[in-house]
């Protein structure tokens, strides 16, 4: 299946970890069953031409990291477990003539031994997998390390406070900030329409605007592989019409014309029982999500701003969602604002 709409889905770590039991599997590189399951929904429904799965170095790395880790963890504990044994041993001995009890030692595996069998597993591994991974552009390298900088001196997303028992970090997530920079300096991101983000990491939502602006392109936000195969589902396959259309169309100047007209035509709004003046209006996101309701009818949902002055007047702002419905030639028909204006 190929279409003019392609998608790329770019992951952070926690989707692609794989684990047993909840520990970190280390006896080999691979990602989660999640993943897995994602990547076979594309080949099954003949997508690999549209969607496209990219990672950055950094997550490679730290998931490497964490294999080594989980080994050496495993390791004191096995040793932990065997001193405990060899108490339990000395106590049976007095009781009985001959303790039957056999030793059993582990021999542990240096780190730098350790992280060579990683990074070969992992080599062996990315080399089988149709998935880019996403590194610094060589000429990039100054602009990413201001852009760091900025972001840490002004706290912006994806840096977060965090507290390490009485002390509060304001600049926390450093390694969530590369991964970032690396999707916004990725070169060939102009190539995609709509781009996905895979983290169950609530604090990559507050970047969603950043990136909408920088690159005006449709952006979502999924916590799961799961969540990628159904926001997938819908953007190809909708009946006999294809949600990529809706969703080019409502990006597009024309819808974001005729959303314009409708807001212009509004000089109040409602707010909790009270009527306040219209200053200005912005569209956040012309294209949330697509829907189709009981009737067969296809709806865009849209992400606005209004600005507004309060009882003292002073300008206020105010995000909501205005669903336009489509009509039968998929043109905008007209848009309910939920009865906020009047």
């Amino acid at each position: 299946m190929s279409l003019n709409w392609n998608t790329f889905v770019f992951f952070d770590t926690n989707c692609l970890r794989s684990t047993k039991n909840g520990k970190v599997i280390y006896d080999s590189f691979d990602f989660s069953l999640d993943y897995e399951k994602l990547e076979e929904f594309i080949s099954e429904n003949e997508l690999s031409d549209s969607v496209h799965l990219g990672v950055s170095s950094i997550v490679i790395e730290e998931l490497k990291k964490q294999k080594v880790e989980a080994y050496h963890e495993d390791v004191k504990e096995f040793q932990k477990s065997m001193r405990e044994l060899e108490t339990i041993k000395d106590r049976l001995s007095k009781i009985h003539e001959a303790c039957y009890i056999q030793e059993s030692n582990v021999p542990q595996v240096s780190i730098s031994d350790m992280n060579s069998y990683i990074s070969n597993c992992a080599g062996d591994f990315l080399d089988e997998k149709n998935i880019s991974i996403v590194d610094f552009p060589e000429a990039k390298l100054e602009i990413v390390f201001k852009n760091i900088i900025r972001r840490a001196l002004e706290r912006n997303h994806p840096f977060k406070e965090a507290r390490n028992g009485k002390k509060l970090y304001k600049d926390a997530g450093f390694k969530d900030v590369l991964i970032w920079e690396s999707l916004l300096h990725y070169p060939y991101i102009n190539n995609y329409d709509l781009i996905i983000f895979v983290s169950n990491d609530d604090d990559f939502r507050m970047c969603e605007q950043e990136f909408i602006d920088k690159f005006d392109k449709h952006f979502e936000h999924c916590n799961t592989c799961t969540e990628v195969i159904d926001k997938l589902t819908d953007t190809y396959f909708m009946g006999n019409i294809n949600y990529a259309k809706i969703i080019i169309f409502a990006h597009g100047e024309y819808f974001n014309d005729f959303l314009r007209v409708q807001l212009s035509e509004f000089d109040n709004i409602i707010l909790d029982d009270k009527q306040y003046d219209v200053t200005d209006f912005q569209i956040l996101n012309s294209c949330k999500s697509v829907f189709e309701d009981e009737y067969g009818s296809f709806f865009v949902k849209s992400l606005l701003q209004i600005q507004y002055l309060d009882e003292n007047g002073k300008k206020q702002k105010s995000d909501f969602e205005a669903d336009t419905m489509l009509d039968d030639t998929l043109a905008p028909e007209y848009t309910s604002f939920d009865e906020v204006f009047e």
